[in-house]
């Protein structure tokens, strides 16, 4: 019996499926990693830059930053490290001998860290929307400690969306599209409350944010911001993400004769590969005959998540008067930011590659395969839950009986047959060709795992279907 696979499910996963001919939707691309280098000018009416700063950069209300660096060429303050909120911030100001001069603002941030630990934190309560826009901004930008926290990832990090509840439950179709707005709104306020000697109050001119207070003046240009370096990315889920991945990668490096592994990161032209454990990721320079700014960088996020990632870490496309469809709705001081983030990345990163293509790389043989096989096992030992007891008989009902029913085993809870159906592993349905009399809900193991138990007992057997059917 051949399974031709359908797009790949799972009903414990907010992701789309896996899909070779589903391509990444607008909607769907969301921002990681990103640099921001925001400049502006700076003036008082004190003797000189030196006392104007030290009521400001030292305040230690503000525990989050290390020590203000005062020098004859200016003053520096950074955020400590390990950074207490999910970006770093790093202020720069020159001239300070002097009653006027120039600041520097640049930030290390990642929107779907800070996204994932507001859903971690208050995903839960009513409002979310309106909660996070109204919320003070060291509790917006503040890290989730687990075990409330995000599980971390394959690569030991916690910049992913959980599934629950669901991002588009809490913030529609395009989470992103809602959720940046508010983030550049809370980041606005961070720079207000680290640069402002009083309450952290401030105002707009035109697209410059003004922090004023009786000896001085900080403006900041965010019509003029610069996005250095962005990651841009979707995800997929994938059953057998790690496997998927590695399988890719072969083949990728196998298809193309010209290619050689280098080490990671690659700073140069050539594909390489990244080995950490059992995490591989494959990146690839891509796009070069364009603009040469663009890396690709596919890895499994989790056991049943892949992520594809572009990157660019030079100078953007966008000019200096960067305002597209999606800046033309805000206001000036966000106009320039949100057209970068969510118009000029996200049309570069779908246009550069040609995604169906590569998916040919990802997709699962139309056949069961070794990684079925690890993922049935994966999701009877978590829908045991620690018991030896319930894994072996759970193995013994799918794999030889191919099959259960609720209320046959007491042993075999219904949150254990609950999850096995979450995760794509069960359907109810008819065993053995015929319905129980008794109306007792069954399960079965669905289509491509059915075809992994038969083609199963048929090796071990040694004998083909036909085989067994004359044998019958």
């Amino acid at each position: 019996m051949k399974i031709v696979r359908a797009r790949q499910r799972d009903r414990a996963s907010s992701l789309p499926g896996f899909d070779r001919n589903f391509p990444p939707q607008t909607r769907e691309w969301g921002i990681d990693k990103l640099q921001l280098r925001l400049t502006g000018q700076w003036r008082t009416t004190l003797a000189d830059g030196r006392a104007f700063f030290a009521t400001r950069l030292s305040d230690p209300a503000l525990p989050w930053l290390r020590n203000h660096d005062a020098n004859r060429s200016g003053v520096t303050v950074e955020t400590v490290q390990p950074s207490l909120l999910t970006l770093s911030l790093k202020i720069s100001a020159t001239r300070c001998s002097e009653t006027e001069g120039a600041i520097i603002a640049e930030l290390s941030a990642n929107p779907t860290r800070t996204l994932a630990s507001l859903i971690a934190r208050f995903g839960d309560q009513e409002d979310f929307r309106a909660r996070i826009f109204s919320m003070d901004v060291l509790t917006f930008f503040g890290v989730a400690v687990e075990p409330s926290g995000i599980p971390r990832s394959l690569d030991g990090s916690d910049n992913y969306l959980p599934d629950r509840p669901p991002v588009h439950s809490l913030l529609g179709d395009d989470p992103f599209a809602t959720f940046i707005p508010t983030y550049i709104a809370q980041l606005q306020i961070l720079l207000s409350r680290t640069l402002s000697e009083y309450d952290g109050g401030f105002g707009f001119d035109g697209s410059d944010q003004v922090i004023a207070s009786p000896d001085g003046e900080i403006r900041l240009s965010w019509g003029q911001i610069a996005v250095p370096q962005i990651e841009t990315y979707f995800e997929r889920f994938h059953r057998n993400a790690i496997p998927a991945v590695r399988g890719a990668a072969v083949s990728i490096l196998d298809a193309d004769t010209a290619s050689r592994v280098t080490l990671y990161p690659a700073y140069q032209e050539q594909p390489s590969l990244e080995r950490d454990g059992d995490r591989l990721a494959l990146t690839a320079a891509i796009s070069s005959t364009v603009d040469g700014r663009h890396t690709l960088s596919v890895y499994a996020k989790t056991p049943s998540r892949i992520r594809f990632e572009v990157r660019r870490q030079r100078r953007g496309r966008y000019g200096s008067d960067a305002i597209g469809n999606s800046g033309a709705s805000c206001p000036p001081h966000m106009a320039r930011l949100v057209n970068i983030l969510l118009s000029v990345e996200r049309q570069d990163a779908a246009r550069l590659i040609r995604w169906t293509d590569l998916f040919e790389f990802f997709d699962e043989p139309d056949l069961p395969s070794i990684g079925d096989f690890a993922y049935v096992m994966r999701a009877i030992f978590r829908a045991a839950n620690g018991s030896a007891e319930l894994f072996d008989l759970l193995t013994e009902r799918l794999l030889v009986d191919g099959g259960l029913a609720i209320g046959i085993n007491p042993q075999i809870s219904i949150a254990a047959i609950r999850y096995l159906e979450r995760a794509g592993v069960i359907e109810k349905g008819r065993i053995r060709h015929r319905y129980s009399p008794s109306q007792i809900a069954r399960y079965r193991l669905v289509g491509v795992y059915r075809s992994l138990r038969e083609r199963m007992l048929m090796g071990i057997s040694g004998q083909s279907g036909a085989d067994m059917t004359r044998a019958i």
